[in-house]
């Protein structure tokens, strides 16, 4: 299941943004999408991330009770922005992609096919910029719906 939301998400997420357009080192660059890190390289390769988001898996919480099971999977949305001349242009660019995302969870209280729970909803800018870089942090939270299962019955009877 952590797997098949981490593709969710960046599927959801490249059809929002798939005609935007945001500066790199080559000029204007549609986002790249990345899973868990940013790609190894070598120091003298010539290697372009930004403009990025990157999707991490941060925590499964499960919980079985009387034969129901509930589970919240908590992600990390990273939105990554090259800012050597474009500072301010790049800390806007960070907030209206996460505002786009945040209004499509609130206005559907979905990100793909999943439930967002939207009181989870957290933004904060990194205070550390490396430098020259604008990194966002966007938090979110799925619950999966609540699936019936005979498992404490199966246990008590075997």
């Amino acid at each position: 299941m952590i797997l098949n939301i981490e593709d969710n998400i960046i599927s959801t997420l490249k059809r929002i943004f798939e005609h935007d357009k945001y500066n790199s080192v080559k000029g204007r660059e549609s986002l790249k999408f990345f899973r868990g890190f940013l790609p190894g390289r070598e120091i003298n390769e010539d290697v372009n991330f930004y403009p990025c988001i990157l999707v991490t898996f941060n925590n499964d919480k499960y919980l079985l009770q009387n034969g129901i099971s509930n589970a919240e999977l908590t992600y990390n949305i990273l939105i990554g922005m090259y800012a050597p001349e474009f500072e301010e242009e790049a800390y806007h660019d960070c907030i209206n992609i996460y505002e786009r995302i945040k209004q499509e969870m609130i206005a559907t209280g979905r990100l793909g096919e999943y439930y967002v729970d939207r009181n989870s909803i957290q933004g904060l800018l990194n205070p550390e910029q490396p430098e020259p870089y604008i990194w966002f942090q966007m938090n979110i939270t799925f619950k999966v719906p609540v699936i019936n299962t005979n498992l404490e019955e199966e246990t008590y009877n075997g």
